[in-house]
């Protein structure tokens, strides 16, 4: 059995972390063309730049390689656009939950891992393909079930507040 698992990132999520930028970009390029009128100039640039921020955003937040290390008991979380590593034992981690969120296809499965009674770390099934492997992976960690979060535990993770009991 391997003795570490690095995420795998779906590809629809590198389609968009890759072209939606450049999608963006495309646009604001387009609107110094003469071809619209100033009215329509301004609202192509508004839309292309306002498209690109949040995607650059989006890309900023979440595009992070995990490795699971089963040998050294670490999660290492590496921001693939900042370079920055965060490192964490399995022992300074109190366990981790599950989460089912509803969407347009379905449900997608989304394991936070719980600190300080927090919900801490994210690994959603809408961007990493071998999320069910990863959760296999955090079989050394405590498995605290499965969480439904409403509206009151939406704002408490939006804003680091204590979670669980």
């Amino acid at each position: 059995m391997k003795s570490s698992v690095t995420s795998r990132f779906r590809i629809f999520m590198l389609i968009m972390w890759v072209f939606a930028p450049l999608f963006g970009f495309f646009i604001c390029f387009l609107t110094m063309s003469g071809v619209f009128t100033p009215a329509d100039k301004y609202i192509l640039l508004g839309t292309g730049l306002i498209h690109f921020l949040i995607l650059l955003l989006a890309l900023w937040v979440h595009a992070r390689r995990i490795t699971i290390d089963g040998d050294t008991r670490t999660i290492t979380f590496r921001n693939l656009v900042t370079r920055k590593e965060e490192l964490y034992s399995f022992d300074e981690l109190e366990g981790f939950v599950e989460v089912f969120i509803s969407t347009k296809g379905g449900k997608v499965k989304v394991l936070y891992l719980i600190k300080n009674r927090k919900f801490h770390k994210k690994l959603s099934g809408s961007i990493y393909s071998n999320l069910d492997e990863l959760q296999r992976a955090l079989a050394p960690i405590k498995y605290l079930g499965v969480e439904k979060i409403g509206l009151v535990k939406g704002v408490k993770i939006l804003f680091g507040q204590p979670i669980l009991k």
